[in-house]
């Protein structure tokens, strides 16, 4: 049965209000045939049986049933949906990602280091501003070939090591010697600088030896390395030889070498140690000259803060000095600052 008969026969129901039952009977067998049933009239609607189709008030066009069709699929899409919404497992909230404990992530996921500076010698000061220093331009240096900002925090070298990091530093750059204790308990660097500590005298003393100012008046800052050794108690950390101390001194201690020069100049000591001046300061100040060789010679190493785990952080900062001195930016930085002296180096006499 082709479409045109199918329309024309689904009119003809529509149209009587009852059918008649020769032609549901015709239907019947025509519907049978067309879909591969043998037997004619098999299961045909009895005549004794009158259906009473619902009367019809207008036609089925192709275009409502497809609405129809569609609303259908519609609705079984949004029960779908319903029920895989309704019957799916609840997923758990993320696992927050830790916080690294090594600092070395921490430095690269923060993009800054921050290094804790002294805010005195070897940095360098003009009415209370800060003009930048040594340990400042090995600072911003380390922090550029770990290839984050530098965050220079000033702190006073008394309260860098106590507790190490309570101020909240990564690296300390405290620029004096460690002692034996602060070695094996701080997570320290490869030395950076080594520091001559030089005995000064006036230009027109003879003494050309330490051992010569027995019995005499010698300046020292307190609180220095200079003072410890003049008090025969150097525990820090040296290279190369540690001269013996002049017997029988009468020790004077002032707040600053600045104040020992002054006296030195005076007359009013025989001589001076200093842990501040470098030997070009030394040869710029016609009152005075300094002894050929150092009475001791100081080992200066960054700190990496003890909050964490600082290998990775301090084997980093290590690479990158090793890089500074095959460079030569090291040296270049030392000159710069130390009147044209090389101190990333060991000195010599």
């Amino acid at each position: 049965m082709d479409d045109q008969r199918f329309s024309s026969s689904m009119r003809r129901i529509a149209d009587p209000a009852e059918p008649r039952p020769e032609f549901l009977t015709a239907l019947h067998d025509e519907l049978a045939a067309e879909l591969g049933f043998s037997q004619p009239g098999l299961n045909r609607p009895s005549r004794q049986a009158k259906p009473r189709l619902p009367a019809r008030t207008g036609r089925w066009s192709a275009a409502r049933v497809a609405g129809i069709a569609a609303l259908v699929s519609v609705l079984l899409l949004l029960g779908a949906a319903v029920l895989y919404v309704g019957t799916r497992p609840v997923q758990p909230p993320p696992t927050p990602t830790p916080t690294p404990t090594d600092l070395l992530s921490k430095v690269r996921a923060a993009g800054a280091l921050t290094i804790a500076v002294r805010p005195d010698f070897p940095q360098v000061t003009t009415n209370g501003a800060d003009k930048g220093g040594f340990d400042e331009d090995v600072a911003r240096e380390l922090a550029r070939r770990l290839q984050v900002l530098d965050v220079i925090r000033p702190v006073p070298e008394s309260g860098m090591l106590v507790p190490p990091g309570i101020d909240g530093w990564d690296v300390a750059m405290p620029s004096r010697a460690l002692t034996p204790t602060e070695l094996s308990s701080e997570q320290t660097t490869t030395p950076y600088y080594y520091w001559p500590v030089y005995v000064v005298v006036s230009t027109g003393s003879v003494i050309a030896a330490p051992a010569g100012l027995g019995d005499q008046s010698v300046c020292v800052a307190e609180g220095s390395s200079a003072q410890l050794w003049l008090a025969g108690n150097l525990a820090v950390e040296t290279s190369g030889p540690v001269g013996s101390p002049p017997p029988g001194i009468s020790l004077v201690v002032t707040a600053s070498d600045g104040e020992c020069l002054t006296s030195l100049a005076a007359g009013s000591v025989a001589a001076m140690v200093t842990s501040t001046s470098t030997a070009a300061d030394l040869t710029t100040n016609a009152s005075v000259r300094r002894l050929d060789s150092p009475a001791f010679t100081e080992v200066r190493r960054i700190v990496v803060t003890g909050i964490g785990d600082g290998t990775t952080l301090r084997a980093a900062i290590d690479v990158a000095l090793d890089g500074m001195r095959a460079d030569g930016t090291l040296a270049d930085l030392s000159r710069r600052r130390f009147g044209s002296e090389d101190l990333s180096v060991i000195p010599h006499p």
